[in-house]
């Protein structure tokens, strides 16, 4: 079973060592970091590594003049963090002062105080909430591709996926959400370089079968729709995955532009195309994490 990883922002705390080390045999990584910079870098991109956030109600830091900052100064900018990548936060504190005006400001703002020394009820509410977090759920279920795609569309569109709301096959927004992942397949996955042929410029043009011998990393010059025809003419692609490749391609780059086929999701005439976008998208994805090349 996966841990569940947590990012605390405190002081620095050495003292914290031994908490740290307890909440491992809760199945929980906790993981410090000093201030929202080093918090904001740790994330970003990285989002699908984190479950929580934990920050100390009474976390000092001073700022580049110099100027003494508390935890509720920064609490804004985290909470933009947090639900940009739909994460719990718990405040903890050693001692809950009533007429602590830092406990007030947090309680007033709706926020929930967790004493650290209460570690059984701290830990079993992180494993509770997270185990709740819809995005801890997608990431369970479709393990293998939003371990390998940190895109923050695929999240979207599976988060849409599982909900399966009535509005769902209409939605003109997944055709472009869908684009936005396949120009992050086209710059990260195995396809950039490591799969499609080198002189792959030269050929798109000609009908011939590419050489599966010589490599490069331009990729990222291509459109999609020319990216798609040079996963068709290459050989180590199986022929799923580049059938998948260019339905997603086809559909993603019209419904993108408010073409026919936009018109027609948004008037529910096609109820299928949306989901069938997805699982097609789904078996790129899968087949770049599970690549080896020989």
């Amino acid at each position: 079973m996966d841990k569940i990883k947590v990012l605390w922002m405190n002081n620095g705390d050495e003292s914290l060592l031994d908490y740290i080390g307890e909440a491992f045999h809760y199945n929980i990584t906790i993981t410090t970091c000093n201030d929202v910079a080093e918090c904001r870098e740790l994330l970003e991109g990285k989002a699908s590594e984190w479950n929580a956030i934990m920050l100390n109600a009474d976390y000092k830091w001073k700022n580049r003049n110099g100027v003494e900052k508390r935890s509720v100064n920064i609490y804004g900018n985290l909470l933009s963090i947090i639900n940009n990548y739909c994460l719990p936060l718990f405040v903890v504190t050693d001692n809950e002062r009533p007429g602590s005006w830092t406990i007030k400001t947090f309680k007033d703002n709706g926020q929930e105080i967790y004493l650290l020394n209460d570690q059984q009820l701290l830990l079993g509410k992180i494993i509770q909430d997270v185990n709740n977090n819809p995005e801890f759920k997608i990431r369970k279920k479709y393990n293998v591709v939003c371990k390998y795609c940190n895109n923050p569309h695929l999240m979207n569109l599976l988060l849409k996926l599982d909900k399966g709301s009535i509005d769902f096959s209409k939605d003109t927004t997944i055709p472009n959400e869908c684009r936005d992942v396949l120009e992050w397949i086209k710059v990260n996955s195995p396809l950039n370089g490591k799969v499609i042929p080198y002189k792959i410029m030269k050929m798109l043009d000609n009908d011939i079968t590419c050489p599966s011998d010589f490599y490069c990393d331009t990729y990222d010059k291509l459109s999609l729709n020319e990216f798609s025809r040079a996963v068709d003419k290459t050989n180590n692609i199986p022929e799923y995955v580049k059938r998948s490749f260019h339905r997603c391609c086809s559909v993603s780059n019209e419904g993108s532009h408010l073409s026919e086929i936009d018109n027609l999701i948004g008037k529910n005439k096609v109820p299928y195309v949306n989901v069938t976008l997805i699982y097609d998208l789904l078996n790129v994805i899968y087949w770049c994490a599970t690549f080896k090349k020989t």
